[in-house]
């Protein structure tokens, strides 16, 4: 298990959104087999876990994982909502 506070190995910006950091596995070369894996994180936002338990897949096929970490708060998740049920 992975502890500690997080550190994405970049910051996404965009616009005027929140950043977004974001966990890499990256192959030592890309090719046209390469393929981009995109995996995400659920309400632990355990980003760094995922990519943990991905990489050694991705290495041995040379594929690059991408695990994107969004902080609490910033998403439409955590808006409020509203029930229609009375």
């Amino acid at each position: 298990m992975i502890t500690g506070p997080p550190v994405p190995a970049r910051t996404f910006h965009a616009g005027g959104a929140p950043p977004v950091g974001v966990f890499l596995a990256l192959p030592d070369a890309v090719t046209a087999r390469t393929r981009l894996i995109v995996v995400m994180h659920g309400v632990l936002r355990n980003a760094e876990e995922y990519l943990a338990d991905w990489r050694p897949w991705a290495a041995a096929r040379g594929h690059v994982v991408v695990c994107p970490c969004f902080e609490h708060g910033t998403g439409r998740a955590d808006a409020p909502t509203t029930s229609a049920a009375s």
